[in-house]
């Protein structure tokens, strides 16, 4: 039977193009080989329904089968070096889908061509019968165009701002200087921990008819050390109610519990709902409310003690508030056993008529007269009221005729649902890249090696952070650098009498004869070995089709005997093992996610190691097998794409992390790079590694050592987790781990001009930092932290409300707060780096002179105060400002004229009233945009000829309505020279200027 058009369930999306490959991602509810064929220009078929114009290439690949009802491949084109494509130029492409009864149909024959389908929605084209494109990135530095942004939370009413890429590529459709030719999503492309509940359930039985109901979830057994396995669906993990699952079951530590995603099957399913509307209800009316779900559940699940079970470790009182599962299992009986709604919701909220309301008080009261002992009636009625307290709020409110008064959860979905067909057009129309960050997986994940350890020790726990890196790497990284997946995967063990063979670095006839024996034959002329640390070895082959990894590890925990073990091609290898989870036949289930976890490296515990270098890594130091990182080569840019969530490094078992470690700049930066000239590096940071002054400076800091007091002071269970300090909006900026932050500096600094692209945060804006080093009067490299969060995220409200109310927070935002620091590589050297005056008292500031590096900011020094000797580095960041006359602003942005009368009162008046007006436009501020945003980046040269950087917010006024969609406007401008001037001076100490 041919493919339909339902059975594209999300693509294409053009992922990565270079002149030398073109690669698109697609996920299919049937099996298929796919042909991508790729012209040159803007391309439309004939009359005929025929393409005449000759294609620059084409290839075919097979869909991999994920589950039943779930293939996914990237199709990638590799061009010889006669046939590549150009710089700056327009291409279109076609793809063909063959399905095993040898049937074929193309984007033309599924009616994906036409600008609009018989719905009136978007296809994939912006004319009719017109092939979807791509621009290539722009020769010239001055015409690149590059798109990026953040944070697309469903759970919320703001407009999705990812939409208007396509509205921008609408608009420069045929022009290549203009066309935006890079998209990048710099994290939380899902929010796995921020579900709206009607479509959490949604999710759960779309993940299970994909995978054709072969998941199953672990939850810990009632012998300590074991564990049970549950179908992985609504009834056993039910929608709305998932917080014990979460905080206790999987022992995470985010606030947002109640819609977390679980499986990997719901994992699937956001992706698949956030990039198309394919997999979608018809009516999002229809979708279940609370109520409506749990109603369903008709009796107690099974895995009862997971689902409802408080766990939590009451740090104030050293106990753990644990109910019995006879006495959970009895009131679960009863609850579930009431056949009249009504007096189970006013039972649990409260609600309903008077009397429902009777009824329900005699129902509970008969039940606990049941109990055996007081005792037992006490548990009993303490558990009956925490599930009142827990559950009990999300019963909506009814109208006099008892109808259900429906909240704004299913407004949130129609407002993301209404833009989808746009995203998806502009997905199969812009080359795309992703790199993960918090919410992919949860908010707090790998927030420190106290959270690895809870975690990971947990079955459901681990199994949630696999699930979620699972879908990662087949909807975000598989795209990022297809070659690495489309290949052949190996592992297998040798012994560790070869480990003197590798560390010779020559691919001897012994170890070629020990590949052979595993199927594997490699050419010894085109064999590479390098040691990258004791006992771990990378062999690669010159023609870059294979790679191989061998380490030495333990056979065992409990003995001494060592194995080696090897995995090649470490990506392919992950594809294939996930291909393998939810087949039919599949038996080794467990087996096989143990082997996954030990590929992302979830196996691995931090009480069990030491340090490396003072800072908690992974054992030996070593990095993970799979990595997440990336590059990419333009004309007259590159790209460097960090992963800060699986590299990072821990200063202390608990608290703030530092957001990439020495082995994850080494990977991604050699120590000493050899740019060229000319060219400009970005950095994809999910967080930013420069923050607005006012934020890094004193915000963060503060926030950092509230978090626990306010949450102690509320009564809040983030106190009660186990773990301190543990909020990870307020401990993972840079600015907390500096050695970190400055080597990054350090290793960029030779690029010259680099630009930060982040997001996280939820606010947009930019920062510009002046680098100088030891002997040079003019700064050697300026950096750029061009910030754009949320396509449908903002920061808290009270932080916005703080902004609008409190004059002061308003000035000090204003006052373009700067931050200096000078740098010295070790303190041990004379003279010292600082010369204090005699019987200073600097308690607060002297310690940072006795670490290395010396890292010190220049302000908060005694009088008298001089440096010993010059910096070895020094930087200078300040904050950016929309610096356009306000008429050239958006019309909502503007403050409004005053005109003046004679009557002093009336002009007074006038102006409190403007300023009331005003405040109330802190969103719309020239320094950060506190709305959903997407930021555009381009350069122009000035006069002088110094290259400028042009970040341009773009976002909506209003919160998103049901069908409306508003127009998007550039709300914030900021221009940065990426050289600094003669006039631009190094730091010093205010009296080194004396």
């Amino acid at each position: 039977m041919p493919l339909n058009k339902t059975d594209i369930l999300c693509g294409p999306i053009v992922r990565k193009v270079a002149p030398d490959e073109v690669s698109v991602w697609i996920a299919l509810k049937t099996a298929a080989k796919v042909e991508l064929t790729v012209w040159n220009g803007i391309i439309s078929f004939k009359n005929n329904g025929e393409i005449v114009e000759t294609p620059v290439g084409s290839v075919s690949q097979d869909t991999t089968q994920i589950g039943k009802f779930l293939h996914i491949t990237v199709v990638r084109l590799s061009l010889s070096s006669d046939k590549l494509l150009q710089w700056g130029q327009l291409y279109s492409y076609n793809l063909k889908f063959t399905t095993s009864d040898n049937e074929s149909r193309d984007f033309k024959s599924l009616n994906l061509v036409d600008d609009t389908d018989k719905d009136g929605k978007t296809t994939l084209s912006y004319e009719s019968d017109q092939l979807p494109g791509f621009a290539l990135p722009a020769p010239k530095i001055e015409d690149l165009k590059i798109i990026h942004g953040s944070c697309r939370n469903n759970d919320n009413l703001f407009e999705d701002a990812l939409s208007f890429v396509d509205d921008i590529i609408k608009k420069n459709l045929a022009d290549p200087v203009n066309r935006p030719q890079q998209l990048f999503m710099s994290g939380d492309q899902i929010y796995a921990d921020s579900v709206v509940g009607a479509l959490l359930g949604h999710l759960t039985n779309l993940g299970n008819n994909l995978l054709n109901d072969k998941e199953t979830l672990p939850t810990n057994g009632k012998t300590p050390g074991t564990q049970e396995r549950w179908p992985a669906d609504a009834n056993h993990f039910p929608a709305y109610i998932r917080r014990r699952l979460i905080d206790s079951e999987a022992r995470f530590t985010t606030g947002a519990t109640a819609n977390h995603l679980i499986s990997f099957g719901e994992f699937v399913g956001m992706y698949l709902s956030v990039w198309s509307d394919v997999s979608w209800p018809e009516e999002i009316d229809n979708l279940k409310n609370f109520e409506q779900a749990f109603n369903e559940i008709e009796e107690t699940p099974k895995n009862f003690g997971a689902i409802f079970k408080r766990n939590l470790f009451d740090e104030r009182s050293g106990k753990k508030a644990v109910f019995d599962d006879d006495v959970m299992k009895s009131c679960l009986d009863f609850l579930f056993g009431i056949q009249n709604n009504d007096i189970l919701r006013s039972i649990l909220s409260g609600k309903g008529t008077l009397d429902q309301r009777n009824q329900a008080k005699s129902s509970v009261l008969s039940f606990l007269d049941t109990a055996a002992t007081p005792d037992e009636k006490k548990q009993k009625t303490e558990f009956i009221n925490y599930l009142k307290e827990w559950i009990g709020p999300f019963y909506l409110n009814r109208d006099k005729d008892s109808k259900i008064i429906e909240n704004k959860d299913k407004d949130k979905l129609k407002i993301i649902r209404q833009t989808l067909p746009k995203v998806r057009r502009m997905l199969a129309n812009i080359s795309t890249f992703m790199i993960f960050d918090d919410h992919d997986i949860t908010d707090d994940w790998n927030l420190n090696p106290s959270w690895r350890d809870r975690v990971f020790t947990s079955p459901l726990g681990k199994a949630i952070v696999r699930n979620g890196m699972m879908a990662y790497a087949l909807f975000q990284d598989w795209g990022n650098r297809a070659d690495r997946y489309n290949r052949e995967g190996h592992f297998f063990e040798l012994e560790t009498v070869l480990a003197s063979e590798f560390n010779t670095g020559q691919f001897s006839d012994t170890l070629k004869s020990a590949f052979s024996e595993k199927g594997i034959t490699l050419d010894s002329e085109k064999v590479e070995i390098k040691l990258l640390h004791t006992d771990e070895w990378l062999l690669q082959t010159t023609d870059n089709k294979d790679e191989f990894i061998i380490r030495k590890y333990k056979k065992n925990a409990d003995d001494d005997d060592e194995i080696l073990k090897v995995l090649g091609n470490p990506h392919a290898h992950l594809l294939n093992q996930i291909s393998l989870l939810f087949k039919d036949e599949a038996e080794n289930t467990t087996e096989l996610e143990e082997h996954i976890d030990f590929l992302f490296g979830l196996d691995f515990q931090h009480r069990v190691q030491g340090s490396a270098g003072g800072r908690q890594q992974l054992p030996d130091n070593r990095s993970p097998l799979i990595k997440w990182h990336f590059t990419y080569e333009g004309a007259k840019h590159k790209i460097l794409a960090i992963d800060n969530r699986t590299r990072r490094s821990f200063v202390k078992f608990h608290g703030a992390p530092g957001n990439l470690s020495f082995n994850g700049m080494t990977d991604l930066i050699p120590k000493n790079p050899t740019p060229k000239d000319d060219d400009v590096c970005f950095v994809i940071a999910p967080l930013p590694v420069l923050g607005p002054s006012v934020f890094d400076e004193l915000i963060a800091p503060l926030a950092y050592k509230a978090t626990d007091f306010l949450e102690f002071l509320s009564g809040g269970e983030e106190v009660k987790s186990g773990m301190k300090g543990t909020d990870p909006d307020a401990i993972e900026a840079w600015a907390f781990d500096p050695v970190s932050q400055e080597e990054l500096l350090k290793r960029l600094a030779p690029f010259k001009r680099i630009i930060f692209l982040s997001g996280d945060v939820h606010y947009g804006s930019s920062q510009r930092l002046a680098y100088w080093t030891k002997g040079n009067e003019k700064a050697t490299a300026c950096f750029a932290q061009l910030t754009s969060s949320g396509f449908r995220n903002i920061m808290p409200a009270f932080i916005q409300k703080a902004s609008q109310n409190f004059l002061n927070l308003q000035k000090t935002i204003r006052q373009n707060l700067r931050a200096e620091r000078l740098g010295w590589t070790s303190h041990k050297i004379n003279p010292q780096p600082i010369e204090l005056p005699d019987n200073s008292k600097v308690f607060f500031l002297r310690h940072k002179l006795k670490e290395s590096p010396v890292i010190i900011p220049v302000l908060g020094w005694p009088k008298g105060t001089k440096t010993g000797r010059s910096p070895d580095w020094s930087w200078r960041i300040e904050n950016v400002l929309d610096s356009r006359k306000e008429s050239d602003r958006p019309t909502v942005t503007q403050v409004k004229p005053l005109e003046e009368t004679d009557d002093m009162m009336k002009n007074l008046q006038k102006i409190a009233i403007r300023h009331i007006e005003q405040a109330k436009k802190v969103n719309y501020t020239r320094q950060i945009l506190f709305k959903t945003n997407l930021g555009l980046v381009s350069f122009e040269k000035s006069g002088n000829d110094v290259l400028h950087v042009i970040h341009s917010l773009y976002a909506v006024p209003f919160d998103g309505k049901p069908g409306k969609i508003q127009d998007h406007d550039i709300y914030t401008l900021h221009k940065i020279a990426l050289e600094a001037s003669e006039n631009e001076k190094a730091p010093t100490l205010p009296d080194d200027k004396n």
